[in-house]
Order: structure tokens, then sequence, then C-alpha cells
């Protein structure tokens, strides 16, 4: 994604486990389409069956805001 406005735009993937109560799996980003982006790994695991939550924004700067574009879904593995 190029970041035109120089605004910090980015691309954030989130992964939570449902059938864990929601424990967040991982979240990475990249910015402005230079591959510079991480992925932060929170130690809960998924296994066949199980129920995710996966949720992909775009956001502008690197904090969670109103203006983020997201879209969400809700998928068994």
């Amino acid at each position: 994604m190029n970041d035109t406005y120089a605004d910090g735009r980015r691309i954030v993937a989130s992964v939570w486990n449902e059938s864990l109560g929601g424990a967040h799996v991982v979240t990475g980003q990249d910015a402005n389409g230079s591959n510079n982006g991480g992925v932060t790994s929170y130690g809960s695991l998924f296994d066949s069956g199980d129920v995710l939550t996966i949720r992909i924004c775009r956001r502008n700067g690197t904090d969670p805001s109103t203006e983020d574009k997201c879209n969400e879904r809700t998928v068994i593995v």
C-alpha cells in the first residue's frame, strides 16, 4: 500500500480464538507497502474445529481509531 499522503497508512491483521474465550492469537502489520511491518504472537494456539475471529484493517497511524476501515469474519478451522 502506498502512503501517498504521508499519514502512516498501514494494514493491520489480527486473529482471536473464540474457542479459548477470545484469546488473542496473533497480530501482523505492514506500512507503506515496503515490507517493514512485523508480527506479534500472543502464545495462544488453535486446533481443528476452533472458532477464530479474523479482523483486517486499514489504519492511518499506529493506534486504533474510529477512522479505521475494517472487515471482520468468524471462521471454523
